[in-house]
């Protein structure tokens, strides 16, 4: 999860933002190919819930529900920082569209100009 909230948040918050759904499937599905593989580990906790309580093995439970969270946690705080991106966001919205406006006014969707200020480092 600390993986795809990370090209998540750095994507959004840049002039690359119309390509961040693409981004983040591409990112699920090397997960799910090479580290899922490896451990065996599920993205979606609930995955891992259903078999536990069907088979009613316990162990090991709490590390799918407490990963994700703290991976997301991680990543969010990691790009504040500016360890990774510019720790700056502009717009929360994902898919922009003309019949739902965005009300953020510095929103680089609608005005192509705020997104290289932004990427530039000089807006907020």
């Amino acid at each position: 999860m600390f993986l795809l909230m990370l090209v998540v948040l750095v994507l959004v918050n840049s002039r690359w933002m119309r390509y961040t759904g693409w981004a983040a499937a591409v990112t699920v599905a090397l997960l799910y190919l090479q580290v899922a593989q490896l451990t065996g580990a599920s993205l979606n906790p609930v995955r891992s819930l259903a078999p536990a309580v069907l088979a009613m093995y316990w162990q090991s439970q709490w590390i799918y529900w407490i990963a994700p969270i703290l991976g997301a946690g991680l990543a969010a705080y990691f790009y504040r920082l500016g360890i990774v991106g510019t720790g700056q966001s502009y717009c929360c919205k994902l898919y922009h569209t003309s019949d739902i406006p965005c009300h953020h006014h510095r929103c680089g969707y609608s005005n192509a100009r705020f997104i290289d200020d932004f990427a530039a480092g000089k807006g907020h």
